[in-house]
């Protein structure tokens, strides 16, 4: 009896021994996001770039699965879960990322970015390095900066065209200080609330607007309860891919620079199809029924919203500041 239980201990262990040595040949990389898997959903395309670009850099050692729609929580809890080692990875809005390291809230400030390749040339350069530094502080790893556009604003009321058509409309604001006084100033009412429970609220008629970026409408369904986008673009809107810290330094260097180089590649692609998606997004939305205004007057917007500058600089940190606007300006 006792040599049968040898037996079977014995082969038990190698069994187990075998098990830890397969999983140790390949790191299972789990991805988070909060929006659809859709095909032309802005970070479904930056997760799958990045698990494209991961697999021959890795030689196959990195196997990235995707848990989008959140599977893994909203974001504010997908943050905390890459911070504290319990999540992976994550594609993760900038406003959320803001609550985490107060810098880059800077990037929330209605119309600091003229264009898409301003916003661009701050992430990218040595400001986007700086700031990168204090998030790895706090043990989370930046990967790259993809692309999520120029925010826009969709309700069922009317068409906007100045801020006081804002007026009487309750509206959905993302879980972040800026964006709370930023509509209050253009005199909306703004109620924060995780993305994910907005849906179902429209439908109630608890909120009665929003505001995103547009190519993230039809993937996500938007089209089927609002009828009026109006292009404000107050806001760009990056979001980023990160990883916890905790993986990454469990990882050999080769499959840290291997990361590190999917990030980079997979920025670059997903911004090359960002900006084709955006191309066709109108027509798609006029095509199912949405009516797209533009805004004749921006300058009425943005002096509405200065004020926000100042109240948020000591948040930002006045170098941090200082140094993005001037490389916004910057040609």
């Amino acid at each position: 009896m006792k040599k049968l239980l040898s037996a079977v201990c014995v082969s038990l262990l190698g069994l187990t021994l075998g098990s830890v040595a397969h999983a140790q040949d390949k790191i299972v990389l789990k991805l988070g996001w909060v929006t659809s898997d859709a095909a032309d959903d802005p970070y479904a395309m930056g997760a799958r770039a990045f698990k494209e670009a991961i697999g021959p850099r890795s030689n196959g050692r990195i196997d990235v699965q995707f848990y989008p729609n959140r599977q893994l929580g909203d974001e504010i809890r997908l943050l905390e879960g890459i911070r504290f080692g319990t999540v992976d990875a994550g594609v993760i809005i900038n406003s959320v990322v803001g609550q985490l390291e107060p810098s880059y809230q800077v990037h929330e400030l209605p119309f600091v970015y003229a264009t898409s390749e301003d916003a661009q040339r701050v992430f990218d350069g040595p400001i986007g390095a700086k700031m990168a530094g204090r998030l790895r502080d706090k043990n989370v790893i930046m990967l790259g900066t993809i692309e999520g556009g120029y925010r826009v604003m969709m309700n069922n009321m009317r068409p906007l065209t100045k801020p006081t058509d804002m007026h009487g409309i309750k509206w959905r604001v993302m879980q972040n200080p800026i964006f709370v006084d930023m509509f209050g100033l253009f005199g909306g009412n703004p109620i924060p609330m995780p993305i994910g429970e907005t849906f179902i609220a429209v439908q109630q008629g608890t909120v009665g607007g929003i505001d995103i970026a547009a190519p993230f409408i039809e993937p996500n369904k938007w089209h089927e309860v609002f009828k009026y986008v109006s292009n404000t673009n107050h806001t760009y809107s990056a979001a980023h891919i990160l990883v916890s810290r905790r993986a990454f330094d469990r990882m050999p260097k080769d499959l840290q620079e291997a990361m590190i180089d999917a990030g980079r590649i997979a920025t670059k692609k997903q911004r090359e199809e960002y900006t084709k998606l955006v191309a066709v997004t109108y027509d798609s939305l006029r095509a199912k029924g949405m009516i797209v205004n533009e805004v004749p007057d921006v300058d009425a917007w943005r002096t509405t919203v200065a004020p926000l500058y100042d109240k948020f600089r000591s948040t930002v940190g006045p170098d941090i500041m200082d140094e993005v606007l001037a490389a916004a300006k910057a040609k």
